[in-house]
């Protein structure tokens, strides 16, 4: 990831519950199919983490949204 300059801003975009990693794999086919889209947008993030937990003495792990309904966007400003 490389670091954000004074010509790119950050930006959360509010989704849908549940609807994050939709809305990523949209913004990324759009950014394929239109060119000044693709030079605009830098990056989308869905923050997630691992977490444990033990249940019925099994460990599971699991990917769990930091952000709930929040994509994050690298943009470069306007």
């Amino acid at each position: 990831m490389t670091s954000p300059t004074s010509e790119h801003k950050w930006y959360a975009l509010q989704c849908l519950s549940n609807h994050e990693d939709k809305v990523r794999k949209y913004l990324f086919k759009y950014k394929e199919e239109d060119e000044n889209f693709s030079q605009c947008l830098k990056e989308v993030l869905v923050p997630v983490e691992t977490v444990s937990e033990v249940k019925n003495g099994k460990k599971k792990t699991k990917r769990q949204k930091v952000l709930p309904r929040l994509c994050i966007c690298r943009d470069e400003a306007l």
